[in-house]
């Protein structure tokens, strides 16, 4: 078995919640199943193989700011890492390896950024070479930290602001650019703004509303969302049709949990009775979401992946024209830390492609910042690495986007989905998360796979499904996000 040790600065540090949020990864960032303890002076993690790999984890640094960070890759050995200074080596590994790639690929590297590197190597090299001090190495490894962020930062802005100019050369493109349309919108004023921002809306045909009782429909709520959409002639994406969560599913279905060629049926009917009663109205459909992750109903990975090939065989017989997509949560696999699974969301969406299905593109759902369930706070040039990941499937992508605008309890959630701080900001408001959003938007549309960006979640006001997610608070007023995403579009989109 492979055991790491690691030594932190301040044992305070190591809470029930930080050791929580480890994990080891592979080179190609897929977690293992991992076991956190405290220790004496810091804590061990474990897992049954004794690969190399590297360690994610939440750091909270002295200006305040706290975010995921990882460790370059480690061996096993029985000798403990100095925590501190192995996030150090990571951060400044991956400014590094990325400023390298993006150079090699034609970005202008300014002289700015090479300085801003070199200033973030020599406070390392001092933590590296005084680690027998541990409170000498740490405050060298933070100074170090703090400058690399600084450097990814730049980095970041540099590749946004040379694509925005390539961007001019040429036409802007005619990408989908949607919002989450949760009921018909009776607001005027609301309508006119979502109207004059966004392209497309995303309508879910939740099956626990849609048929509460076996057997028994009730599209009325549907029906009205879909005609809004229409009178404002807006492009609507349907779905996800089906999403493996115990939210969505009908209570009733538990009946036929351990009957599973009576359970697809039931999926089959479902899909097939949405499709073919908005068939001509829809210009795309998300067929199935948390594929990936759902853990509902007992079903296995495989039944999963089963269930969502039977959906998608019964959209393309009945409406063979429709593109279809499938989406992914968590693509980052946190959650592999902790479940009893080997199968990454990219290895699902490779089967997936590879099965010749008429499969139009993946989605991938990013609720940044949240846990249980949601994204940890990276650095967006993360994102960005991702999604070249991603695109390696040859499939186009779209990105689902949310994040949270306070970190205050919310009084409609139950308290398991909270908003986590942690990010390039001290304080998180929404501000932050304005400023934040619009940098990852860019960064998707930077990207030729990725065909559309939608924001999961409209208002905060309505029944929800994260706290502080909306583009319209608990008062109905829009956020600043709003206002930086309709920037976004203006810049980037025709």
């Amino acid at each position: 078995m492979g055991v790491m040790r690691f030594v932190v600065d301040d044992i305070e540090r190591v809470t029930e919640g930080f050791l929580a949020d480890l994990y080891i990864a592979s080179l190609e960032g897929i977690p293992w199943r991992c076991y956190s303890e405290k220790v004496d002076d810091g804590f061990q993690i474990r897992r049954r193989i004794d690969e190399s790999g590297s360690l994610y984890a939440m750091w909270e640094l002295p200006n305040g700011k706290q975010a995921l960070l990882c460790t370059a890759n480690l061996r096993v050995r029985e000798r403990p890492y100095l925590l501190g200074v192995e996030l150090a080596r990571g951060t400044l590994n991956r400014l590094r390896n990325q400023t390298a790639g993006w150079r090699q690929a034609g970005l202008n590297i300014p002289s700015e950024l090479t300085q801003q590197i070199a200033a973030a190597a020599e406070p390392f090299c001092i933590a590296a070479t005084s680690q027998h001090d541990l409170e000498k190495a740490t405050a060298a490894a933070n100074e170090s930290i703090e400058e690399s962020l600084r450097g990814c930062d730049m980095l970041i802005q540099t590749y946004l602001r040379q694509m925005e100019e390539e961007r001019r050369r040429r036409a802007k493109p005619a990408l989908m650019f949607g919002m989450d349309l949760p009921k018909a919108i009776r607001d005027d004023e609301a309508a006119t703004a979502l109207k004059s921002t966004f392209n497309m809306t995303c309508i879910e045909p939740c099956w626990a509303d849609c048929e509460p009782v076996d057997g028994d429909y009730d599209w009325l709520a549907l029906d009205e969302t879909v005609d809004w959409a229409r009178k404002n002639r807006m492009r609507t994406m349907m779905g996800p049709i089906i999403t493996f969560d115990d939210v969505c599913l009908p209570d009733w279905l538990v009946l036929w949990e351990e009957d599973f060629p009576t359970l697809q049926s039931y999926v089959v009917n479902y899909v097939r009775e949405v499709v073919e009663r908005f068939r001509g109205e829809v210009n795309l459909w998300h067929c199935a979401a948390k594929l990936n992750s759902g853990r509902v109903l007992s079903l296995t990975d495989e039944q999963r992946l089963k269930l969502t090939v039977a959906s998608l065989d019964v959209i393309r017989q009945v409406d063979p024209k429709t593109p279809v997509i499938v989406g992914f949560d968590q693509p980052w696999a946190e959650y592999m830390a902790q479940a009893n699974t080997d199968v990454a969301p990219v290895h699902y969406a490779d089967a997936l492609a590879r099965a010749n299905l008429g499969l139009g593109g993946l989605a991938l759902h990013i609720d940044w910042g949240y846990r249980p369930g949601g994204t940890m706070p990276r650095h967006p040039l993360e994102l960005s690495q991702l999604i070249d990941q991603w695109s390696l499937l040859g499939l186009p992508l779209v990105i689902f986007l949310t994040m949270p605008s306070n970190l205050d309890a919310d009084g409609d959630k139950p308290a398991k989905v909270t908003a986590m701080p942690g990010g390039p900001f001290p304080q998180w408001d929404a501000e932050a998360q304005s400023r934040l959003a619009s940098t990852l938007v860019e960064i998707c549309w930077c990207k030729q796979s990725v065909q559309g960006v939608f924001w999961s979640q409209t208002f905060d006001n309505d029944p929800h499904g994260l706290p502080h997610a909306g583009l319209f608070d608990v008062e109905g007023s829009a956020k600043p996000l709003f206002k930086s995403l309709r920037e976004v579009r203006e810049r980037c989109l025709a």
